[in-house]
């Protein structure tokens, strides 16, 4: 795995997502403080990005809406934040009951190819549960702060359940790792502190959501009878991590995209 992700720094958009979340959770209780957010007719879209290998499709979860002024994107990296639609229509007021989540879902998109082989994502988790990887995970940069729940491989993505004693939204946070035609792509869960939801839930959340962010294979200009190929399947069992032994270059997951 030569290639380096071209990113920002580690854990930027935690703080970013922060903000946000507190801005939301502000104005619910009725403080109105600061500027409203800036659409109040938001619907649900799916958003692509652009990437080296084509377009990443993503869909929002049932119930929630891009927010704009949180989102960001740049020339290598987009980052997009997802909240309940009904607090961005109506300024924190009320919530839409669709939503299958209560809280906030971040996705974050690497530009430039990040995976160069079938074994990325074996190294990708042996990074990840090694003390530098703790280190990325944490919201404070403090490995001793973070600890693992849960870990769920399959063949393209991983899935963990952290709980960070430093985090000031939720301790607890769903955070997945996938390979997308060899692009990076990491989600985050937040949940909201007055409707928590149990580990299990939390992670057929993430799972279900993941598995829908896939290459986008529609042609911007179909042609007659042209046929598109068939979105990648990740409905695959978990599978156990390879031993950390088989692994010979890590460098590319030092500057992973948070």
């Amino acid at each position: 795995m030569g290639r380096r992700i071209l990113a920002t720094r580690r854990r930027c958009f935690l703080s970013t997502s922060g903000l946000l979340f507190s801005t939301l959770f502000i104005a619910a209780c009725g403080g109105g403080a600061g500027e409203p957010y800036p659409t109040r007719n938001t619907v649900p879209k799916t958003e692509l990005v652009d990437v080296e290998n084509g377009r990443i499709s993503i869909t929002p979860p049932t119930g929630f809406c891009k927010d704009t002024r949180g989102s960001n994107t740049t020339e290598t990296s987009a980052f997009i934040i997802f909240a309940n639609c009904g607090y961005l229509n109506s300024y924190g007021r009320r919530v839409a009951s669709n939503a299958g989540f209560t809280g906030l879902v971040t996705t974050s998109v690497a530009k430039a190819p990040a995976f160069t082989d079938q074994e990325g994502v074996n190294a990708l988790s042996d990074f990840l549960t090694s003390n530098d990887g703790l280190e990325t995970l944490s919201t404070s940069g403090n490995p001793q702060t973070v600890s693992i729940l849960d870990k769920r491989q399959t063949s393209d993505g991983l899935y963990f359940e952290l709980f960070d004693t430093d985090a000031t939204l939720s301790k607890n946070i769903w955070k997945s790792f996938l390979n997308r035609s060899d692009h990076l792509v990491t989600v985050t869960l937040l949940q909201s502190k007055d409707a928590p939801i149990t580990s299990e839930q939390g992670m057929q959340f993430l799972q279900s959501y993941s598995e829908s962010i896939q290459l986008d294979t529609t042609p911007n200009a179909p042609q007659p009878g042209e046929k598109t190929q068939p979105t990648l399947q990740s409905n695959q069992p978990p599978i156990i991590a390879r031993p950390k032994n088989q692994l010979k270059k890590i460098g590319l997951l030092r500057r992973l995209l948070l």
